[in-house]
């Protein structure tokens, strides 16, 4: 935790950066000039945005973390840190989401008629047709060839294949700069929340899970949040784009569009198989990072020991083998997302020639249109269900493994602190002082004494010395007296303060 001082640094240009700048992310060409003519410093940097401060993200995700928690005790269950994280974050995550949808099923679907539109003007029997203008009204009853494509529509339908192009681009990029603020921003609230705990978590369960667990946990599962809500919504706009997609098809070619739709469609079961199964593996893989840091950070304690007895190599061998399992794991998760990867290559490929196949056995002749129209569509259903449906599965299996080891660790035992109370008081306490009081007693003073002949002049010697170590001795007692009653006192000085504290 940094308690330094804190730097001020400039403020952010996405904070005051137009609707325009955003779209085009123009904002970010002033960085981009600084570069140019010097070295970026850590001077440099912006300030966060202010929604972007752990320190706003983490009240607000404790304040649902601890509603859950609350309405979870009430209903004896479990509490689910998904719930609290909707609550927080689900309005604009929901919302981003619809303006993918809008984007995917009004814009990109849009396309492959305009290409078919402009195909058309250059087919040969065309024509034979009366050439009217009839614009966007040949978009709803593109199926309908009752006439030629002008010229002026033929430049029209090219412009609205670069403006759908440009739209995508102008949506399809900001949408995946929010997305991944969303994961951030979950990020850092929930890094905050285990901070939080950390704090307040018993020493039984520090002992049971150790260091390492809260280590990996901010380390390696938290990372889940930052691609995962990037492809979530592909997991109910894929399939319903491709239902539409399928109707479209099918006025156009026929039945010969199902049969490649099916192509496509009989793969996804084994995706999400594949998906489920890097969620298996994310599990084992977390488990054995929690083995390999926590046996890191016993060896370093009792180094001195395994130096002593020459134990080096056991211990080594021990951490080896841990290591080994873990990158096993990691090993299965890569290859499953190299197959699940492949898809891409030959699934879209293999459904167009399907479709093509058994539409030119059936139809009396092939054109140019139709092939661009289904390659149009097809490519369209590639990128969303053979690449980013089955990234989808995987990434949101991963982040489910991440949130429920998060969660298990939020609702681990915690220290029980008295609750504090605090009384008013009038006006400022005084320390209680004991009064103590020294009782010296008074030295008997001598009688004078006649002189005394000199015969007598030992005995006299022999009691003048009686008399000095009486003096000593009476001088001797007062002072141990007065150290006994000095002790006295300031024992009962620090037990009123120690009562006075606690």
């Amino acid at each position: 935790m940094d308690t330094g001082p804190k730097q001020r640094r400039l403020v952010n240009p996405r904070y005051t950066a137009n609707i325009f700048s955003i779209l085009t992310f123009g904002w970010t060409l002033e960085t981009f000039k600084l570069g140019y003519n010097r070295d970026i410093g850590s001077n440099d940097l912006y300030a966060p945005l202010p929604e972007h401060r752990s320190d706003v993200l983490g009240d607000a995700v404790q304040r649902a973390w601890e509603h859950e928690v609350r309405t979870s005790t009430a209903a004896e269950s479990k509490p689910s840190l998904w719930r609290a994280l909707i609550k927080v974050f689900g309005a604009e995550f929901m919302f981003y989401g619809l303006i993918l949808a809008a984007m995917e099923f009004i814009i990109r679907l849009q396309q492959p008629l305009f290409l078919g539109l402009v195909l058309r003007y250059y087919n040969p029997i065309q024509d034979s047709h009366n050439n009217t203008n009839r614009y966007f009204s040949r978009l709803f009853h593109y199926y309908e060839a009752a006439g030629g494509v002008s010229w002026g529509e033929a430049v029209f339908f090219s412009l609205g294949v670069v403006l759908t192009s440009v739209v995508n681009v102008l949506v399809q990029h900001p949408f995946m700069m929010a997305a991944m603020h969303i994961g951030m921003k979950m990020r850092v609230g929930v890094c905050s929340l285990i901070y939080r705990k950390a704090l307040r978590v018993s020493l039984q369960t520090m002992a049971d899970n150790g260091a390492g667990l809260v280590v990996n946990l901010m380390a390696n599962d938290v990372n889940r949040f930052d691609t995962g809500p990037l492809f979530a919504h592909y997991l109910w706009i894929g399939p319903l784009e491709t239902l539409i997609m399928t109707m479209f098809l099918y006025r156009e070619l026929g039945m010969a569009a199902v049969y490649g739709i099916l192509t496509i469609v009989a793969v996804i079961p084994f995706q999400i198989f594949l998906g489920t199964r890097t969620a298996y593996y994310r599990r084992k893989t977390a488990l054995k990072s929690d083995d390999r840091v926590r046996l890191t950070k016993e060896i370093v304690m009792g180094i001195e020991v395994i130096k002593m007895y020459t134990w080096e190599e056991p211990f080594r061998r021990l951490i080896d083998d841990v290591r080994r399992q873990e990158i096993h794991n990691i090993k299965m998760t890569s290859y499953i997302r190299g197959v699940i990867m492949s898809f891409i290559m030959f699934t879209s490929r293999f459904g167009i020639f399907v479709t093509v196949l058994v539409y030119a056995d059936a139809a009396p002749r092939v054109t140019v249109e139709t092939v661009f129209f289904l390659t149009c569509y097809y490519n369209i259903i590639k990128q969303t269900m053979t690449l980013f449906f089955p990234q989808a599965v995987g990434q949101i299996a991963e982040m489910n493994v991440a949130v429920q080891r998060i969660r298990d660790y939020l609702i681990s035992e915690e220290c029980q602190f008295p609750p504090k109370t605090f009384e008013p008081s009038a006006g400022p306490t005084k320390s209680m002082k004991k009064r103590v009081t020294i009782v010296v007693e008074p030295k008997v003073p001598i009688p004078p004494r006649a002189p005394a002949s000199p015969a007598s002049t030992s005995n006299t010697s022999n009691i003048q010395d009686n008399d000095k170590n009486q003096d000593k001795r009476a001088h001797r007692n007062c002072t141990e007296r007065l150290s006994l009653c000095n002790a006295n006192a300031n024992a009962n000085a620090n037990a009123n303060a120690n009562a006075s504290q606690s």
